[in-house]
């Protein structure tokens, strides 16, 4: 029941990040694999609990993960933009079409 609290907490916390956006159908996932944990427990089936919960456990963290790749893609697209508008100044300047400033 501990690991429950644990993985319950967990999820409860990565809604309240950016995975919400980003991989809430993962979270959502996560969520009813809990649910089925939490049933497990309550049937005292101990097996199929510890399975759910290392499965939501594993949910979770591909959340995070999706998230972090989501945001470095976005990172990237704002310095590829910004490099190739620095890239088009320096070629301007140097074809004498551009200011220098």
């Amino acid at each position: 029941m501990d690991k429950y609290r644990q993985a319950k907490a967990s999820l409860e916390q990565a809604y309240q990040t950016k995975a919400n956006v980003y991989a809430r159908d993962v979270l959502e996932e996560a969520g009813r694999t809990l649910t089925k944990a939490l049933e497990g427990i309550e049937a005292k089936k101990a097996a199929a609990a510890a399975e759910a919960l290392d499965k939501a456990a594993l949910q979770i963290e591909l959340a995070a993960a999706k998230t972090q790749e989501r945001e470095a893609a976005e990172k990237t697209a704002v310095t590829r933009a910004k490099a190739d508008k620095l890239s088009q100044r320096l070629a301007d300047i140097l074809s004498g079409k551009g200011d220098a400033k």
